[in-house]
């Protein structure tokens, strides 16, 4: 799987297992966006919150990382700790957004 289709999956996943508080399809199908960035990236924080079931900052529990490859995991650990913080994973979750 190539980088960018590993990406995807990822924020797939994600949205995926946020369907409550995040809309799967942040842009329309002509790339026009139906939330601002601002909103998606709010929506996207509440969504960490919910899947950082201990608490303390990370995702290393919880339905995210049980349900995620290793290689999902690695693309979103951007600095190799073995879980994602909420920083990386605003930043990973953002990629994919078009305004």
């Amino acid at each position: 799987m190539t980088l960018p289709k590993m990406a995807q999956a990822v924020a797939t996943a994600i949205l995926a297992l946020t369907a409550g508080i995040a809309s799967a399809q942040p842009a329309t199908s002509s790339g026009k966006a139906s939330v601002t960035q601002q909103e998606y990236q709010a929506r996207m924080a509440l969504a960490f919150a919910k899947q950082d079931v201990d608490a303390d900052g990370y995702l290393s529990r919880g339905l995210l990382v049980q349900e995620i490859s290793v290689e999902q995991l690695a693309a979103m650990d951007t600095d190799g700790d073995g879980r994602v913080s909420k920083a990386e994973y605003l930043a990973h979750a953002m990629k994919g957004f078009r305004e």
